[in-house]
């Protein structure tokens, strides 16, 4: 994992660099950070390092006030699961980046340098966290709103609710996006199709009725099993949990 913070002001981004590195010092990490002001720069590193990064991204670069917004749409194609931070002096701004959903952890208002450090402060705590946490198996799916990133053992199912959008239920909330289950084939291993309308997770599989052609989930639910699916689903569950129980 490496910091990297896009910044065309030389003074201000190795300040920030410097912040960053003593933070970073304090929790013995030895990560790389690194300062540049071409976007072209980080988008080269990423093919090289792990991803789960932490990108500081001033929202102005060479006066386009757009830059730093650009900068991390294309970076967030490469690395899914890294933090994004906004570091800026054009505050009223911040709502674009819904628009550009690509999942700001949060925005750093240019005040003075106390204020930047202190906001860095919690920026790393939370990045350490996650860092963490970074082993643990995620699945992305996105509306129109945000991206959302959850972890995958709180997945229970998703199925079709019209034609071309999706529900997600997890053990937490209930997620509706735009897509077709047959995009989440072959994502994640336990994720499979029950039935031309239903994906299940078979870690929420409690039991297959064999006769009502039903599978019991963790959560109480009842989901449909189609004759096309049952023996794959069948053998599926029987190979996950002599995997994995």
């Amino acid at each position: 994992m490496s910091v990297f913070i896009f910044e065309d002001n030389p003074i201000q981004g190795e300040r920030i660099k410097q912040m960053m590195i003593e933070k970073l010092a304090q929790a013995n990490t030895g990560m790389e950070v690194t300062t540049t002001s071409r976007l072209e720069n980080i988008l080269e590193q990423l093919t090289f390092t792990d991803s789960s990064n932490l990108y500081i991204l001033d929202l102005e670069i060479k006066k386009d006030k757009l830059a730093g917004l650009n900068a991390a749409k294309e970076i967030r194609a490469l690395d899914q699961h890294g933090i994004i931070v906004f570091l800026t002096s054009h505050a009223e701004l911040a709502p674009l980046s819904y628009q550009y959903m690509v999942s700001a952890l949060t925005f750093i208002e240019k005040k003075n340098w106390q204020v930047i450090s202190d906001a860095l402060d919690q920026v790393v705590a939370h990045f350490l966290g996650h860092l963490d946490n970074a082993s643990e198996e995620m699945l992305l799916v996105e509306n129109e709103q945000t991206i959302f990133q959850l972890p995958l053992k709180e997945v229970i199912y998703i199925t079709t609710i019209e034609a071309h959008r999706l529900e997600l239920i997890s053990t937490k909330r209930y997620i509706q996006f735009h897509g077709s289950l047959k995009e989440f084939e072959q994502v994640k291993k336990q994720l499979v199709r029950c039935h031309q309308s239903y994906m299940v997770n078979l870690e929420h599989v409690l039991c297959i009725q064999q006769k009502e052609k039903q599978i019991e989930l963790t959560n109480g639910e009842m989901i449909p099993v189609s004759r096309r699916f049952y023996a794959k689903i069948r053998q599926q569950i029987g190979e996950y949990r002599h995997a994995y129980k």
